[in-house]
């Protein structure tokens, strides 16, 4: 469910959603921040054409090999439903801006927390998937507020990266 001022609620098992307002992006560098609200489990991150996902199931961005995703609370990055150690080791918390930048050129992901760069989470992604969008999947009652704007961002982009909303 999206309201007003960008906030996202899960109001299902693990409910996914896309920034239906911005086309799927093929070329370039961009990012988003999506500010954690509640400190459970969110997936937060990108997605290109043919993704599935299954809320009932508990499969959201990550669990599909054309989804890609940082998930903050258990300190994991995830696609086509495998996990690995990804940050800082430390659970991000209510109130934390990750920031997912990506490189659709280059076929890269990294994501940031509160403006500190965790690095390349994922390297390789084919440039011919139709595109990438933005997107996150969370448990019921988690919330988040999506930035697309430069102007809603409270840190810096990388360098070279532009704003999802242009």
């Amino acid at each position: 469910e999206l309201l007003d001022g960008g906030v996202v609620h899960g109001r299902s098992e693990f409910a996914t959603v896309a920034v239906a307002s911005v086309a799927p992006v093929a070329a370039g560098k961009w990012y988003y921040e999506a500010t954690i609200l509640t400190g459970g489990v969110v997936q937060v991150g990108w997605c290109a054409g043919g993704f599935e996902h299954d809320d009932a199931a508990g499969d959201g961005v990550g669990d599909d090999a054309k989804s890609w995703a940082f998930d903050g609370c258990r300190g994991r990055k995830w696609t086509a439903g495998a996990d690995e150690a990804y940050g800082t080791g430390e659970p991000w918390a209510r109130g934390d801006v990750v920031g997912c930048a990506l490189d659709a050129d280059g076929g890269s992901l990294s994501f940031s927390v509160n403006g500190t760069p965790l690095g390349a989470a994922f390297e390789g992604l084919a440039s011919d998937v139709g595109g990438f969008f933005a997107a996150l999947s969370l448990e019921d009652n988690e919330a988040v507020r999506v930035a697309i704007d430069a102007a809603d961002f409270r840190f810096p982009p990388p360098p070279g990266h532009a704003a999802l909303g242009r």
